[in-house]
Order: C-alpha cells, then structure tokens, then sequence
C-alpha cells in the first residue's frame, strides 16, 4: 500500500509540471479519490496552521492549489476530495481579502459535503459562510 500525501510530497510534487506530478501520483498508487481527499485535507490544515510546524502561513498550501485541483479531476471529481479543496481555496481567498470568491468556495464546499454525507463538513462550510458574512 501506498504511503499517503505529505507536506514535503506536495511540495515536490507542486515543483513539477502537472502532467508529471499526475504521472508520480499514479506511479505510487496515489491517484485515486482518498488519496486526493487526504491531500486536500492536509492543505486545509496547513492554510489553518495545523501542521504543528509553528508556521503562521498558509504552510506553503497556496502553491499546491493548481497540483490539487489537477490531482483532484484526474481523480474522478469525487465530492469528498472536492469539499476539502475548496474549503481550502475559500481560506486562502479570505486570507487575499477576495470575499465573494470566499464566499462561492464554500457555496461549493457545503453543497459537495452534503453530496458527500459529510455533515460536520458541512456544517464546517456554514461556520465558515457565518463568519465570513459578519466581516
């Protein structure tokens, strides 16, 4: 079995033209819809200052965006993978002062984690669309 994403994967892998990070992800058994939903997840954590590294930044997720999204299609879409992603992208809208892109992003996430039946996700994007809505 395949070792799962890492902060230091998706920095190599961001480096690279997406064709060939697709090409690394399905050569190490990666390219499936867990697999882009764990990345997804550890982006979100990074741009929320989870990673426990002490960075205050977005952790070095905003240059793995265009790698998730691509790794995320080639993935087949799934609204699991999906929800993360652009949770992930609405944080980092919000964090650039673009409020309506923030806003659509979790539009989005919200309706793909009930898609998904993830209901604390959801519910997650509703916090989210509350705060961003008081600003």
């Amino acid at each position: 079995m395949a070792a799962g994403p890492s902060a230091a994967l998706l920095t190599a892998l961001a480096a690279q033209p997406a064709a060939a990070a697709l090409s690394s992800l399905a050569a190490a058994g990666l390219l499936t819809p867990a697999a882009a939903a764990e990345a997804a997840h550890l982006a979100l954590a990074a741009i929320a200052g989870d990673m426990g590294d002490g960075d205050s930044g977005d952790g070095g997720a905003a240059a793995w965006m265009p790698l998730l999204s691509a790794w995320v299609a080639a993935a087949g879409n799934a609204p699991a993978a999906l929800a993360p992603l652009r949770y992930a992208q609405a944080r980092l809208a919000l964090a650039e002062g673009d409020f309506a892109a923030a806003e659509e992003a979790l539009h989005a996430a919200r309706t793909l984690w009930q898609q998904a039946g993830d209901d604390a996700g959801a519910a997650r994007s509703g916090l989210g669309l509350t705060q961003l809505l008081a600003m």
